[in-house]
């Protein structure tokens, strides 16, 4: 993370390999979701953005997110359990 002079943190990352079933029909698509940690940084978080890295068609959508984690929508065409690592780029303040 970069903290910059006037309390805006900035902070990026990768999270681990991790599995997520893909189970729930909805309309014509299938999904559930999956949260994501954040650090102890931030006491305000302006923006938050998160890409998947999947093995296979998996998208992603933020649901919500707060000072301590980020919720994501996964999207996929078909039912399927799927390994999957997130990149996530978030500005905030302390």
């Amino acid at each position: 993370y970069r903290q910059y002079a006037n309390g805006a943190i900035e902070a990026w990352s990768k999270t681990l390999s991790d599995t997520a079933a893909i189970l729930t029909a909805t309309g014509s698509l299938y999904t559930t979701t999956k949260a994501i940690t954040l650090p102890d940084l931030f006491a305000n978080v302006d923006f938050a953005e998160v890409q998947a890295v999947s093995t296979s068609a998996v998208m992603t959508s933020i649901k919500e997110y707060t000072t301590t984690s980020i919720t994501v929508h996964l999207l996929s065409a078909t039912q399927s359990t799927v390994t999957l690592s997130f990149f996530v780029h978030i500005i905030g303040r302390v």
